[in-house]
């Protein structure tokens, strides 16, 4: 599960970003979902410094990831994709849409809003939640965002999946009778200048579930 690329912005680790895309296309049986933020897409903000701090200006980092998904395309290894509040909702207030939705769901199983994505392996369903991220944050628990969504929305998911923080987490228990495992993605942005103001830099994680 992978998320929070932010791709274009001067602070991403490109080289651990191409390692981990090339682990998965080139491993057997490896799979890859994401949850959104795959580009930085700032063409706007109340601050410049984050506008400025990009190395590809948004029209090029939508081509940059237009020849990732083809990469992906070809092999068939990205299964399914979701919203993110840089690539989507950042273009849906300026002109109403996303081309990074257009995009995605032209490809791949694309969700515009929570997302509940139905794997069969052989006898076995496995029910997996994604979204770029959920109410309820805790800086306590990387994690309670999902929590919150299996206890009151989707007790019969067995893997929910979140974004948006930066922060990779893993929290694994047995509910209603079921294994559950909850998952928040880490970021390849590890340094920028807006999130070491208001926030933690990123922390690369790209965790992965075996079915």
């Amino acid at each position: 599960f992978s998320g929070d690329w932010h791709l274009g912005s001067l602070s991403v680790s490109y080289q651990e970003f191409r390692k981990n895309t090339e682990m998965i296309l080139n491993t057997p049986d490896v799979y890859m979902v994401t949850v959104g933020d795959l580009i930085n897409d700032f063409k706007s903000f109340y601050s410049l410094q984050p506008v400025l701090s990009q190395i590809a200006s948004p029209k090029e980092q939508l081509v940059i990831l237009k020849s990732i998904c083809q990469e992906f395309v070809n092999s068939k290894k990205w299964l399914a994709s979701c919203w993110g509040n840089h690539d989507n909702e950042f273009d849906e207030k300026i002109f109403g849409q996303s081309p990074v939705k257009e995009l995605l769901g032209e490809h791949f199983v694309f969700f515009n809003g929570k997302g509940r994505l139905n794997i069969i392996i052989g006898d076995q369903k496995y029910i997996i939640e994604l979204s770029h991220s959920y109410r309820g944050h805790s800086i306590y628990n990387p994690t309670h965002g999902q929590n919150r969504q299996l206890k009151w929305y989707s007790p019969d998911a067995d893997i929910i999946v979140g974004g948006h923080y930066h922060t990779p987490a893993i929290q694994w228990f047995y509910a209603y009778g079921q294994r559950k495992c909850l998952i928040q993605v880490g970021s390849f942005q590890q340094d920028d200048g807006y999130s070491k103001r208001w926030f933690e830099p990123g922390v690369i994680g790209v965790p992965a579930a075996v079915l």
